[in-house]
């Protein structure tokens, strides 16, 4: 062993981990021998210092082991995960899949052992479509109750067609997003100008290094929007045609998990001397703002109605609100350059609590077989590692808070709604505005209602709420009540 680092961090940190040279100065007889004596002790020499890391040993076995375990589930080539604080961007674990022992890596190729989390590009698939709707948002051109046509599933481009998994007819933004519509990722696509949708892309963190404290960063691939054809600006909608890196996607992630805010990710938290004393120390670094708070909030509502009733329900966690996303991208035949029908990558990207983020969570299964959805393969492994380490961390559900579910299925007179919204004499009672419950899931009008304790929630039907009296905005009354009316979706 030589004591010099190869790759990772001792690599990056050579000039501080490795100190300096040490001399030891000896004498030589006539016969070229050497011999040392007590004028002849070695020099003193500059020892080297020491790395605290962000990564915590108890996380990181978590994620190691249920990585390994998705991928040997689902016979994959390999896999990825990270889990990053997104209000600080420290990296508390990351995995890959194979792994190796570093301690008799001469075995193995470079490709086995160098970081492919900051050195790989991918298409992330469907989770690029939380960052086309926070610009979409962000921008006004796409509300999140507005209905689109989904074209049942086929929809053409020039000579290209665009196909979604299931045919959809009419969905909202938020089932768009809910359902993973490509069609309905594309049409609202269509509506941003490409200069603007790069601008965001770019905001982001796509296409250049995140300045993570790791060696061999790849920028990823976001080609100039000068560029593009419709196609081009069609597939990015839905995340293929753009290249990214693990910790981008994640970064880009803890931007909506945080409130709008992209963060520098790191990983070593300080670096002390032999004495134990501080010679630098990383502290959290905000990059820019992306996007508002508000749109944050509105992508996150998106996201929790993924895992609650869309493509992301194998992330749920009992207890916990979870904001998630599914992907699926198909990779790139070497043999033809166009897009294989047999390997992709799935993936699921999250954060826990929603409303209160601990946690963001990458898992990337590369080249699953069988079914190979990023719901199926990924999303399981999220909840096995969020799960476990919000117990660890001792983040436990909160208590629900008091409101009441009177009646299901079960006739309603109109006339209590007629008394309730009437103007009041006291002015108090009016404390806020009855909420929109239309287009959510009947588990999330409940979560939703855990908000409004003055209010009593009426259920009728099944399915998506389809209806709601009073309607949204009336004012909240002190004992109001609401009917909400569910249709099953076609």
């Amino acid at each position: 062993m030589d004591g010099q680092g190869l790759e990772g961090l001792e690599y990056k940190y050579e000039f501080c981990l490795a100190g300096g040279s040490k001399y030891l100065l000896a004498a030589r007889d006539a016969l070229g021998h050497e011999f040392f004596s007590s004028s002849t002790l070695p020099l003193e020499l500059h020892r080297g210092h020491n790395l605290v890391l962000t990564v915590d040993l108890t996380i990181q076995y978590i994620l190691e082991k249920e990585l390994k375990r998705a991928v040997q589930q689902s016979h994959a080539r390999g896999g990825m995960g990270v889990i990053m604080n997104p209000k600080t961007g420290e990296i508390l674990a990351l995995a890959l899949q194979p792994d190796f022992n570093p301690n008799n890596f001469r075995s193995l190729s470079a490709d086995i052992w160098r970081n492919r989390i900051v050195t790989d590009c991918f298409d992330p698939g469907s989770t690029f479509k939380i960052f086309l709707g926070a610009a979409a948002l962000e921008e006004r051109v796409v509300s999140p109750e507005e209905v689109i046509y989904c074209e049942n599933g086929l929809y053409r481009i020039g000579k290209k067609t665009i196909h979604d998994t299931h045919k959809y007819e009419n969905l909202s933004f938020s089932e768009v997003i809910k359902y993973s519509s490509n069609i309905g990722a594309v049409k609202v696509c269509e509506r941003l100008k490409p200069a603007l949708l790069y601008e965001y892309i770019r905001r982001f963190g796509f296409g250049e290094k995140t300045g993570v404290d790791f060696p061999a960063e790849s920028s990823g691939l976001v080609r100039p929007y000068q560029n593009w054809k419709d196609i081009d600006r069609a597939s990015i909608s839905f995340g293929q045609g753009i290249s990214v890196t693990a910790v981008q996607l994640i970064n880009g992630l803890c931007a909506i998990a945080n409130g709008g805010y992209l963060m520098r990710p790191y990983i070593v938290k300080e670096v002390v001397n032999e004495k134990g004393e501080s010679i630098k120390r990383n502290h959290p670094k905000v990059i820019r703002n992306v996007v508002s708070e508000k749109t944050c909030k509105m992508i996150t509502d998106m996201m929790v109605m993924v895992v609650e009733d869309g493509t992301g329900k194998n992330a749920r966690i009992n207890g916990f609100e979870v904001a998630g996303k599914t992907g699926t991208a198909q990779k790139i035949d070497a043999a033809t350059g166009s897009f294989s029908q047999s390997k992709f990558i799935g993936s699921f990207m999250g954060f826990v609590p929603a409303r209160n983020p601990r946690l963001a969570v990458l898992i990337v299964i590369d080249e699953p077989q069988g079914r190979g959805f990023g719901g199926t393969v990924a999303a399981p492994a999220f909840k096995n590692v969020s799960e476990q380490t919000l117990s660890y961390l001792n983040v436990f559900p909160q208590p629900e808070s008091s409101f009441r579910v009177v009646s299901r299925n079960n006739s309603f007179s109109t006339d209590v709604f007629e008394k309730h919204t009437q103007d009041s004499p006291d002015k108090n009672y009016c404390l806020k505005a009855i909420p929109n419950f239309t287009g959510l899931s009947m588990r999330r009008v409940l979560q939703l209602a855990t908000e409004y304790p003055l209010l009593t929630v009426h259920l009728e039907g099944t399915g998506r709420a389809t209806s709601q009296k009073p309607s949204p905005g009336s004012p909240l009354l002190r004992d109001a009540e609401c009917l909400v009316t569910f249709k099953p979706v076609t």
